[in-house]
């Protein structure tokens, strides 16, 4: 499998820019969930976002990664091929700050 395409949605797509910019082996496009296009599905091998969002089709991607600890939301939104990995984001969150 070779990753080159990231394609990062949900709520977090701006914060996760600063801590993978220093990332010069692969290419990353942080777009929010209302804007994601299929031209942009095209584009990547990979999608990290908390949920699907309109035209989301696992088959044209290698992996997909859930940010949030379930994965539900990416099984029943299509059938699965087999050949995709889906991983998902586990240990503990970082709160809000007091």
């Amino acid at each position: 499998m070779r990753i080159n395409h990231i394609l990062i949605s949900g709520r977090l797509y701006r914060e996760l820019q600063p801590p993978l910019a220093h990332r010069k082996d692969k290419e990353f496009r942080y777009v929010p969930e209302h804007e994601v296009s299929a031209d942009d599905f095209a584009w990547a091998d990979a999608y990290a976002g908390f949920r699907p969002v309109p035209g989301f089709d696992p088959r044209q991607l290698q992996w997909v990664h859930a940010m949030g600890a379930g994965i539900d939301a990416f099984l029943t939104s299509c059938e699965w091929p087999g050949d995709v990995p889906l991983t998902r984001t586990t240990g503990a969150f970082r709160g809000q700050d007091r």
